[in-house]
């Protein structure tokens, strides 16, 4: 009896749930070839706005039975100035109203289907100037839109915000300074209008008729005349930039020079690269962590995908025992590993004065620099840093000397961006020397693009020690535009460094210290972003060891 009950439970919910389909069949065949200006698209987004409503309200009463059940059961809950029946009929309704107005709140809820707003990233990857979608209805419970990305019809997307689909438009064309055509029948009101809930994107060509049968509307095109065209209307891309970039530039000013000199970027190229005598079949990684390090999880992560173990200890500073202890486990763990990688964030909170001063006035410690020391040389080991670390590494001396010799006042050093204040941007660097273990698998005078998170980025240095960094081939990457062209223009030299350097060396290349973050990649991140992002410098770091 119970299994037939069981099964006539499943079979109305599966009749339910078909009903429910063929009304959202119903909705998307009515709806789907209306426009924004007629009559049932008013209709329909009356009923929408309705249902809307009556959610808020339910939700809002429900609240307040909630509301009531609590107070009442704070205050009368051991009262004896109400008699036991009166007591339990209002006990039983608060517990009874509760669920009801939360089922009347979903109900309505459920009924408010969702406009989504398809439109355009303005190129196609294939060359092809895609066309701009327009609104397209789904069920919150049928996701069409994610299904038409997995099967590549939807190439890239934007979520509209308050400004609307003129602001979206703008800031997606933006990026490769193509121009966009709007529609005619689109309205001042529709470009203008809040957006929330709406999605403008990029649908390649050959698959405009399939987006289309799936309830789309096109609201335009992109050009590249690098203007922006409604009517009779025209708007060059570099008026539009301006007036964009303007307002907050005279209060934080993106560029503090003009200087776009260009600068010299020859690759260093030789056979004679540090050689492991010492091989190891899963090499192991030491990842220190100080109070501010963020970037411990993505260094691990990175390492072991390549194949490498990790050991990740926090150096915990609370009390002078916790110093010792964490000394100690420090020490334990660089015995046991074969890579050191000093990860990226803000040690410290970047105090004193910043630049990873605490991380490297702790490896100063006599037993960690032996550690560190007996690693490099007898293990013929490895060390790595970004960003903060590569600022611990160049304050210990590791780069560029080699090892831990601390700094005097003609060493190279990393110090504050030309801004005077915090950069985070993706930043293109050339790959100029083939020096470095680190660098086996990159190619040699290629261009990779990471994210840069940073405030004291800018590589500084005398002008002889410049001179016998590139002599030694010790200059692993600088900062340079998609083409590989080296300036100091901020635009591409975010920082400002010396020579637009943006990585450097120890004398034989086993030490590697850069400030974008080579760790941040992996699948689905930063797919809108053009050029080649993984150096393989983890995967270099472990195949050195076999």
């Amino acid at each position: 009896m119970k299994q037939n009950n069981k099964n006539e439970k499943r079979k109305r919910k599966l009749r339910i749930a078909a009903r429910k389909r063929k009304e959202r069949l119903e909705y998307r065949e009515k709806y789907s070839t209306s426009s924004p200006q007629n009559d049932e698209w008013n209709d329909y987004n009356l009923k929408l706005e309705s249902n809307k409503k009556k959610a808020k309200i339910w939700w809002l009463i429900a609240f307040l039975f909630t509301f009531g059940l609590f107070f009442f059961s704070i205050v009368y809950i051991r009262s004896e100035e109400l008699g036991t029946t009166l007591y339990l009929l209002i006990y039983i309704l608060c517990y009874v109203s509760v669920p009801i107005t939360f089922w009347m709140g979903t109900s309505f809820q459920s009924r408010c289907h969702h406009a989504i707003q398809l439109g355009e990233c303005p190129i196609s990857p294939m060359g092809v100037f895609p066309k701009l979608i327009g609104i397209r209805y789904c069920d919150k419970g049928k996701n069409e839109f994610f299904e038409d990305v997995k099967a590549g019809r939807i190439v890239s997307a934007y979520a509209l915000d308050g400004k609307g689909l003129a602001a979206a438009v703008s800031k997606m064309a933006f990026g490769n300074k193509l121009g966009v055509t709007i529609a005619d029948d689109v309205t001042a009101e529709t470009l203008f209008a809040p957006g929330f809930g709406n999605i403008v994107a990029e649908v390649k060509e050959e698959f405009l008729p399939i987006i289309k049968e799936a309830s789309a509307i096109v609201i335009g095109e992109v050009n590249d005349a690098q203007k922006f065209v409604y009517k009779e209307m025209e708007l060059s891309m570099d008026e539009a930039l301006d007036a964009w970039q303007g307002t907050l530039e005279r209060v934080f000013p993106t560029r503090a020079t003009e200087d776009k000199e260009k600068v010299q970027s020859d690759v260093y190229d030789t056979k004679n690269i540090y050689v492991c005598r010492n091989k190891v079949a899963k090499p192991t990684v030491f990842i220190p962590v100080f109070p501010g390090t963020n970037c411990e999880y993505d260094s691990a992560k990175a390492f072991e995908r390549a194949g490498a173990n990790t050991i990740v200890k926090v150096f915990k500073n609370l009390s002078a025992a916790d110093i010792r202890d964490s000394v100690d486990e420090f020490v334990k763990a660089i015995n046991q590993s074969q890579i050191i990688m000093f990860p990226g964030g803000f040690s410290a909170g970047d105090e004193p004065d910043g630049s990873a001063k605490f991380f490297a006035t702790a490896f100063r410690n006599a037993k960690m620099k032996e550690a560190v020391e007996r690693l490099l040389n007898e293990r013929d080991g490895l060390a790595l840093g970004i960003c903060n670390g590569f600022q611990a590494l160049i304050k210990l001396g590791l780069v560029p000397n080699g090892s831990i010799t601390g700094q005097n006042d003609q060493s190279p050093t990393l110090t504050f961006n030309t801004i005077n204040r915090h950069i985070s941007k993706m930043v293109y660097t050339k790959v100029v020397s083939n020096k470095s273990p680190w660098l086996a698998k990159a190619e040699l005078g290629g261009v990779y693009t990471n994210p840069a998170s940073h405030g004291e980025g800018r590589f500084v240095a005398p002008k002889e020690w410049l001179d016998k960094l590139f002599e030694n081939g010790q200059v692993a990457t600088q900062y340079c535009d998609l083409a590989g062209n080296v300036s100091m223009d901020e635009e591409w030299n975010v920082n400002g460094s010396y020579m637009a350097i943006e990585g450097i060396t120890s004398p034989d290349g086993r030490c590697l210290g850069k400030m974008a973050h080579s760790e941040r990649r992996g699948d689905s991140v930063a797919i809108n972003i053009y050029g080649e992002q993984d150096l393989k410098i983890f995967e270099s770091g472990v195949e050195y060891f076999k």
